[in-house]
């Protein structure tokens, strides 16, 4: 169940939720970028200078070191993106539980501080 789904799900809780998650996945799009611009600069540098014989081996190893950086990239994301959610939640719950506590009244007199 989303933190969305919730009754009485408020709409700042909704805010804050999706800025978490647009800013998660931007961090992940750039790192994905990254990887796939590297990669690809490595793939086509293999391909330039290796010989013939080594090519084939070497872009294939290039391709699931590729595979396993983008799949680092996607298990972050989602630990990512799962924590900050929890703590957005977490902080509006207390936040409310602070709101709803009542505080005795403080006397309406000045007490003066004591001086030495």
């Amino acid at each position: 169940m989303d933190a969305r789904d919730a009754p009485g799900a408020d709409s700042e809780l909704n805010s804050v939720l999706d800025a978490i998650a647009d800013d998660v996945h931007r961090y992940s799009a750039a790192a994905r970028d990254q990887i796939m611009t590297e990669f690809a600069a490595a793939i086509a540098q293999a391909r330039k200078h290796l010989p013939r014989h080594a090519r084939a081996a070497a872009v294939g190893a290039l391709r699931n070191a590729r595979a396993t950086a983008l799949a680092v990239v996607k298990r972050n994301t989602a630990l990512e993106l799962a924590g900050r959610k929890k703590a957005a939640v977490a902080a509006r719950r207390k936040a409310r539980r602070r709101a709803a506590t009542t505080y005795p009244k403080q006397p309406h007199y000045h007490v003066a501080p004591l001086l030495h």
